[in-house]
């Protein structure tokens, strides 16, 4: 019951990173659809974020879910894996500071998946 492009991004991360269970894992505003919460509730150092104007960056908003804004994120350099976003960039200001912030927070050799309709 999960939606394609679930399936997708699981598939492509078992192709490339098979052993992604076991790596830190940042998503920024995850779709939360049947698929996504069956396969990364086995991932371990899996981290999600959502942006509320309202809010301090970096604040818990429920449970490990935290407020982070693409464009000024308040992870350590080098803190990710993998970074992923879905459906996110239509909603930014300023795309190439948010690229350059990702950059920063993924570790050597790190992937970046980025999906949009």
């Amino acid at each position: 019951r999960s939606k394609p492009r679930q399936r997708a991004m699981i598939k492509v991360l078992d192709e490339i990173l098979p052993d992604w269970r076991n790596r830190k894992i940042y998503e920024c505003s995850p779709d939360w659809g049947k698929g996504r919460r069956y396969a990364l509730r086995d991932c371990h150092s899996y981290v999600y974020s959502y942006f509320y104007e309202d809010k301090d960056l970096g604040a818990i908003i429920y449970d490990s879910c935290t407020n982070q804004n693409l464009e000024k994120l308040t992870y350590e350099d080098e803190s990710f894996d993998v970074v992923i976003t879905q459906d996110v960039f239509e909603h930014i200001n300023e795309p190439f500071q948010a690229f350059k912030e990702i950059a920063r927070v993924l570790k050597p050799g790190g992937a970046f998946l980025y999906g949009a309709y």
